[in-house]
């Protein structure tokens, strides 16, 4: 008995068992029990096995088991200290459940076995953590036998997990920087610091926004008993150089207090905001700004977060040196209740903000932030400053919705009813692709058929070559039309879907050879007319009226010309998919959602900058696509494969997958762009020189040959002047928007849906009936 009045005890836990009174100095009469009431844990003493009473369960006295099992406790909250075989064992040990809810119960096995530390012969699921640890906690030691559980990964990433998950074990992001670990996606670039360094690289790799979360610190004046400290919101400061310059019409100083009740010990330490007079957008303030603001009532549509008042019992496992205080509301009848304050330099401080499971507390700084750190999102659910994606615990700045970059990883931000967009956004380019793709088709097939029919009849040279080149000008509208139709084909597919499915359809090797498809037939079309124009020119020119016989020679140099015209429209239309070419014509790469790292398509800049932040600094050379990708892989384990990831090619830049004319000073691919587009003007100005010069020399033959060949000439000039025209219409407006969108004058990426199935087809259309006779009599 004297020995037991002589110990110190834990003063939560003393009265616990009082009825057991030790005896033995070394409590080997607290082991071998056999009032099964009385026993608490199972254990090698002396390396026999033995019962351990409850008494000495975490009295940190000197140990009793081989493996001091009875001392492997740990505080839930500052007043409940569990042993650790009574965690996750969904029996209550402390107020409020706290054991319940600790952090390792969040990944328990499915396996069940007999804890040693619970009496009774109850199997229960134990934590991952506790797996392969050298602490045997289950009766029979199969916790340390690592081949009974299922794991994932391999080498320094092997790890155990629930049985269920052991069938969808996925790669992990590994730590750099002289730092060993891992952190598996699901926890990736969630706030919480991992390796100490990954949300860096996130903010980085996911766009995070630049955003300020503390109030500025102005002046603290200080007396024995008293403390008034001044913040200045950042809002005030914006564009102003000097806090002292500050105008007192535009800002006041309100004193700040969550709760505004009476709480003891806290009155003699102020604080006071200096906030805007009148209300503001709080949609851009985040943080202690946003808090401080909407709880002061200057907020305009913004309700304060703070709801939940922290009491003694919030947040058990934090603030070990918490202080309780007395509180109490200034209604008639409020209850006093007792509050939790903690040390803040030579003050106390309440500004804790509880989440509303109470199981975590935190500053005001980490409340509003576009960041969840409670589990149940409670410190980002009343805020009005961000946008919720729609199927996972992000946030993302307003701003970034509709902004026409995916910041969601589930899409959400451009996938809504606000502005998510099909493949064909209206109903009107919908209905003129398919109707423009159908008469191109029709058209030009009936064209093409009839030429085939007349050429076998032709006799010169001259009419020969007209009709290859018109046929090879149907051939070009003939793909452009095709063009249309599957692209009006892939939007009724897609339909609502598009916006969910973009990435995929980007960089689905589809939409690259319908990007192909349509640039071979445009470019074999424009060069086709240009050929025929000079051809005519030149005879016209030559006045040449009887056609030369068809020899060997003269095929033989139609052929190359065919050739010439088909191998240049090909080369420009497959150049930019050349794997040798990747460094100029890939735009980004898109990773499997799963990832979690990357959104939407990062470019090579993007790319470079999150490869700094990983592997610290970095030459200044511009990296290739071939070192991204082996340097990104490297941040991953690849224990299942590669990463998946696609490129974002050349055509990939919209939806319709068309050639990319719109290009800024900045894109590697400039100057293939501008000199296909200076091709082009060429063409059209070698076009509308020779029909030129055909009109001219039409209009100088009929005055001499009388009133017959002047209605034929007019019938030529209104021909002339059709084709003229359509080109015209085609091609000026596009190029000179080009140039616009070079000189970053305006931005016409959003324009690609109309130029591609509205303006551009518009001459494959309208060419059959220019060049065919028996269309163009229809008409």
């Amino acid at each position: 008995a004297v020995l037991y009045e002589t110990l110190t005890f834990d003063r939560h836990t003393f009265d616990r068992m009082t009825e057991i009174r030790p005896t033995c100095t070394n409590f080997i009469d607290q082991t071998n029990c056999t009032d099964v009431e009385r026993v608490g844990l199972y254990c090698l003493v002396n390396n026999y096995f033995s019962t351990v009473s409850k008494f000495m369960e975490c009295r940190n006295l000197i140990p009793v088991c081989d493996d001091n099992l009875e001392n492997k406790c740990e505080y839930v909250t500052p007043t409940c200290l569990v042993h650790k075989h009574k965690l996750c064992d969904q029996e209550s040990d402390c107020p409020s459940a706290s054991d319940e809810f600790h952090e390792m119960c969040s990944s328990m096995t499915v396996r069940k076995c007999i804890r040693r530390g619970r009496p009774g012969l109850t199997e229960r699921s134990i934590p991952i953590s506790w797996l392969s640890d050298n602490i045997t906690d289950c009766m029979e030691g199969e916790d340390e036998v690592g081949s009974l559980w299922s794991t994932c990964g391999a080498g320094a990433t092997l790890r155990y997990v629930p049985e269920n998950k052991a069938r969808h074990c996925e790669d992990v992001f590994l730590c750099q920087g002289g730092k060993s670990g891992y952190v598996e996606f699901d926890f990736l670039c969630d706030g919480v610091e991992s390796c100490g360094f990954e949300n860096n690289v996130c903010s980085v790799s996911r766009s995070f926004p630049d955003i300020t979360t503390k109030l500025q610190h102005f002046s603290t004046r200080s007396s024995s008993d008293r403390s008034v400290s001044v913040y200045f919101m950042f809002y005030c400061m914006k564009g102003m150089s000097n806090f002292l310059n500050l105008n007192n019409n535009m800002c006041v100083r309100k004193l700040f207090q969550f709760p505004d009740h009476y709480i003891f010990g806290l009155s003699n330490a102020k604080i006071v905001i200096v906030m805007p007079v009148v209300q503001i957008s709080c949609d851009n303030l985040h943080g202690e700004n946003y808090v401080y603001a909407s709880c002061s009532n200057g907020c305009k549509n913004s309700e304060c977060p703070l709801k939940k008042i922290p009491t003694y019992d919030s947040c058990p496992s934090q603030f070990p040196q918490r202080i309780g205080t007395y509180a109490k509301g200034n209604n008639h009848g409020d209850k006093p209740y007792l509050t939790l304050l903690t040390r803040k330099d030579k003050w106390y401080s309440n500004e804790h903000f509880p989440c509303n499971d109470n199981r975590k507390c935190l500053p005001f700084s980490k409340v509003c932030d576009l960041v969840s750190d409670c589990d149940d999102h409670s410190d980002e659910v009343r805020c009005t400053n961000h946008f919720r994606c729609a199927s996972l615990d992000q946030f993302i700045p307003k701003t970034q919705k509709c902004d026409s970059y995916f910041n969601c990883l589930d899409l959400s931000d451009e996938c809504n009813e606000e502005c998510s967009k099909e493949l064909l956004d209206s109903f009107s380019q919908k209905f003129i692709a398919w109707s423009f793709g159908s008469i191109a088709i029709i058209c030009n097939v009936f064209a093409l058929i009839k030429n085939s029919y007349s050429i076998a009849y032709l006799k010169g040279i001259r009419s020969l070559t007209n009709k290859v080149f018109i046929s090879l000008i149907n051939v070009g509208d003939l793909l452009v039309g095709i063009y249309l139709m599957t692209l009006a084909s892939m939007d009724s597919v897609y339909n609502k879907d598009h916006c969910v499915q973009s990435k995929l359809w980007l960089t689905d090797k589809k939409c690259s050879y319908l990007g192909v498809l349509n640039t071979i037939g445009s470019q074999i079309s424009i060069i086709s007319m240009t050929f025929l124009s000079v051809i005519r020119a030149k005879t016209v020119v030559r006045s040449k009226i009887s056609s030369s016989p068809i020899d060997k020679k003269a095929i033989l140099s139609l052929i190359t010309k065919v050739i010439f015209v088909t191998m240049v429209s090909v080369a420009i239309a497959v150049i930019p998919l050349q794997r040798e070419l990747e460094d100029f014509f890939v735009n980004g790469l898109y990773y499997d959602a799963g990832i979690k790292l990357f959104t939407g398509f990062p470019n090579k800049e993007e790319h470079s900058d999150v490869i700094s932040r990983y592997y610290g600094r970095m030459q200044k050379t511009p990296l290739k696509w071939k070192t991204i990708n082996k340097m990104v892989r490297q941040m991953f384990s690849q224990d299942y494969g590669e990463l998946r990831v696609r490129k974002l090619d050349f055509y990939g830049n919209d939806g319709t997958c068309i050639f990319k004319y719109f290009v800024t000073p900045s894109d590697p691919q400039r100057m293939y762009v501008w000199s296909i587009l200076v091709l082009n003007s060429i063409c059209f100005i070698l076009i509308t020189a020779s029909y030129m010069i055909i009109s001219s020399a039409s209009k100088q033959s009929s005055e001499k040959l009388g009133e017959r060949f002047k209605k034929r000439h007019r019938a030529t000039q209104r021909k002339i002047s059709a084709i003229i025209i359509t080109d015209c219409a085609c091609w000026i407006p596009f190029i000179v928007i080009c140039i616009l969108h070079s000189a970053e004058v305006l931005d016409a990426t959003e324009w690609y849906s109309m130029f591609s199935v509205v303006i551009l087809p518009i001459n494959s259309v309208i060419n059959p009936f220019l060049y065919d006779k028996t269309l163009n009599k229809k008409i």
